[in-house]
């Protein structure tokens, strides 16, 4: 009889000196807490009490909260949350002033790194100059002095939602940078950003102006990294303008190699069309898409349209491939309509403590051994003393352990029997 397992790995006692340099966790990975951008705008606000009120059940949700408006009370915006179900001493706020709610994409890059002898965490500082908003490019400062971090400021203009990291190796950043860090050429371009991600590879995706979004549009428009192994991209009909780029850009993507030697497996999912039954052929055109979900640890959140076969094929297709997620679908007609998304909403902010665990996942039939290994890597700001792995097989209702193996140059578990 054939059974699944169900596995889990686990570390404990870990200490020593930090050995990395820099390192910015994918958005996938571990966070302590997510950081909003209070809105004053009702249709808005509720997006955020409805996202906040399922985060906050198990991390921290700090509010940026502009302290000079005539509705900037705290208590007012914690009771607000607290009636859509928030949990209370999970939220608080940082006075600022922002120019948009669209945090994500002014917002700092969130990484690790050696200041003085330790891996800590610090905030890396794009610049926002192209459209004149000092507010917001003023806010990675803003949060590393709220924080007591360090910052980094970059010498690059870009937006977090133009630029995604699987986490481990190919950084993806849509093509317009290059226009907007004139007069840097590529090969500059690219120099700054393996020193700020500490990536293997610089991976330029397309620019597609003909899709709507307004004028910050970013490729989380129209793809989204899963996981080190997984990149969701957008479907669009053969009829739009963007649609031959894209195609090339997914021709593109399936020749490039993951972290562990392989091809990522590309997810597609179809974008749905606007209120009117109609697609964006221009760049101030409303546009909606899925792969501006929003991942905070074991849950997603998916935008809706209120177009049921659209946004029932992109809950099913999230929840195959995202498989013991929690998955939420909101309502994202008001965010698109004001050229925003869940993901421009929210920025999360990773572990306290650098520590991942790195493998391969074990998905289909497996050729049949009387003992099962299990190989992976540990990542860590400490050198790890012991690491368990976990599993159990179908039907059972606890877990088994064994003792993961700490050895060069993979770690390994065994499963007897």
């Amino acid at each position: 009889m054939k059974k699944a397992l169900t596995i889990m790995f686990i570390m404990i006692s870990y200490f020593a000196n930090a050995q990395l340099a820099i390192t910015i966790p994918a958005e996938y990975e571990k966070c302590d807490k997510v950081v909003t951008t209070w809105s004053y705008n009702a249709s808005i606000d509720s997006i955020i009490g409805q996202i906040s009120s399922i985060v906050s059940q198990s991390t921290d949700i700090e509010i940026i909260y502009n302290p000079d408006s005539t509705v900037s009370d705290t208590n007012f915006i914690k009771n607000y949350l607290i009636n859509f179900g928030a949990v209370s001493e999970h939220i608080s706020f940082i006075p600022a002033v922002t120019n948009s709610c669209w945090l994500k994409q002014y917002s700092p890059v969130t990484g690790y790194g050696v200041f003085v002898d330790s891996l800590v965490q610090y905030n890396g500082n794009p610049g926002f100059s192209s459209y004149s908003q000092p507010y917001n490019d003023s806010i990675p400062g803003v949060l590393a002095n709220f924080w007591n971090w360090n910052i980094v400021n970059y010498n690059l203009d870009f937006e977090n939602t133009n630029i995604q990291y699987d986490g481990m190796q190919n950084l993806f950043v849509g093509e317009n940078i290059l226009q907007q860090n004139l007069p840097l050429d590529e090969n500059q371009i690219k120099d700054y950003l393996f020193d700020y991600f500490g990536a293997d590879d610089i991976v330029f995706t397309p620019y597609l102006n003909q899709s709507g979004g307004g004028e910050i549009i970013g490729n989380n428009s129209y793809m989204k990294i899963l996981d080190f192994e997984t990149i969701m991209v957008s479907e669009i009909p053969d009829t739009l303008p963007d649609f031959n780029k894209l195609e090339d850009f997914v021709s593109e993507l399936s020749t490039i190699q993951d972290n562990f030697g392989g091809y990522y497996n590309i997810i597609r999912i179809p974008s749905p069309p606007n209120a009117d039954g109609t697609y964006p052929t221009s760049q101030n055109e409303e546009s909606r898409s899925y792969t501006t979900s929003l991942i905070v640890n074991n849950k997603v959140f998916i935008p809706s349209f209120n177009i049921p076969y659209f946004d029932t094929l992109a809950y099913n297709i999230y929840q195959k491939y995202m498989p013991g997620y929690n998955i939420y679908s909101i309502d994202s007609r008001a965010l698109s309509a004001s050229n925003g998304s869940i993901v421009a909403l929210f920025k999360s902010v990773p572990q306290s403590s650098y520590l991942r665990i790195l493998h391969e996942k074990n998905i289909g039939v497996q050729p049949f051994l009387s003992d099962y290994e299990i190989f992976c890597l540990s990542a860590s700001g400490s050198f790890v003393d012991e690491m368990w792995l976990y599993y159990k097989l179908q039907n059972d209702t606890s877990y088994a352990k064994t003792e993961i193996q700490l050895v060069c140059p993979q770690h390994f578990g065994v499963i007897r029997n």
